[in-house]
């Protein structure tokens, strides 16, 4: 999965959270102008960790506060857990 896959999943999610039309939403918008709670952005880690097995920070969407900041971190940290497994460690 690469980041547009990424983009795009966090767009869909983020929809539903919000309850805005995938069409509505900037990924290079900043997420609390859409009303972003807190409660959200700790649901938000959750599935990201459920979904790509990659344990995220709860304050992930104030640390990268746009959808294109996001997925960019996850791809960066999915490319460095995956090197770390190829090396025998899982970060």
């Amino acid at each position: 999965m690469n980041t547009d896959d990424i983009r795009q999943w966090l767009i869909h999610h983020l929809s539903a959270y919000l309850d805005v039309p995938t069409t509505a939403i900037d990924p290079a918008a900043k997420l609390r102008s859409y009303g972003l709670t807190s409660l959200y952005a700790l649901t938000l880690a959750a599935d990201i960790h459920d979904t790509y097995d990659l344990l995220v920070e709860p304050t992930l969407a104030w640390d990268h506060p746009t959808i294109n900041d996001i997925a960019t971190h996850i791809t960066e940290s999915r490319t460095h857990q995956a090197a770390h497994k190829d090396n025998g460690r899982h970060v």
